[in-house]
C-alpha cells in the first residue's frame, strides 16, 4: 500500500475509531462491488449482442453447407452422366480411342491396348489415362 493511503487510513481510524474504520471498509467494498456489477452488466449486454451475430453466422454457414452439398450432388450427377456417355456399352465393339472396325486409327491416337489405354478410376469410375 502506498504511504499516503496508509496515512489516510490511520487518520480515519484514529478520528472515528473502530466503527469508523468498519464503515470505511464497508463503503470501499460497496464501491468495488458496484464497479464489478457494472462490468458484469456491460459484459452481459455485449454477449447478448454477439449472440445475434453468432446466430446469423451459423445460419449463413448452414445455408452455405446446403449450397455446397447441392453443388457436389450436381457435380457427381454430371460426372456420372459424362462417364455413361464416354464408356462403351457392355458387349459393344466400340471403345473410345480405338479404331472402329474396318478403319485405321487416326494419327496421334492409340489403340485400347496401347500405352495410353483408358481405364476408369476405382473410386469414382471416372475415365482416366494410364500413367506413362
Amino acid at each position: 500500500m502506498p504511504t499516503q493511503a496508509v496515512a489516510e487510513l490511520m487518520s480515519i481510524a484514529t478520528h472515528f475509531g473502530a466503527a469508523g474504520l468498519m464503515g470505511w471498509l464497508w463503503l470501499a467494498e460497496r464501491r468495488a462491488a458496484a464497479a464489478r456489477e457494472r462490468q458484469v452488466d456491460a459484459l452481459h449486454e455485449r454477449l447478448m449482442q454477439e449472440r445475434t451475430h453468432v446466430h446469423a453466422l451459423l445460419c449463413a454457414m448452414a445455408e452455405n453447407t446446403r449450397a455446397l452439398t447441392a453443388l457436389e450432388a450436381g457435380q457427381r450427377a454430371l460426372a456420372e452422366a459424362v462417364g455413361r456417355v464416354t464408356r462403351p456399352a457392355p458387349g459393344s465393339a466400340f471403345s473410345p480411342g480405338a479404331a472402329t472396325p474396318g478403319t485405321a486409327s487416326a494419327p496421334g491416337t492409340a489403340s485400347a491396348s496401347g500405352p495410353d489405354a483408358r481405364r476408369s478410376c476405382d473410386a469414382c469410375a471416372t475415365p482416366v489415362h494410364s500413367a506413362r
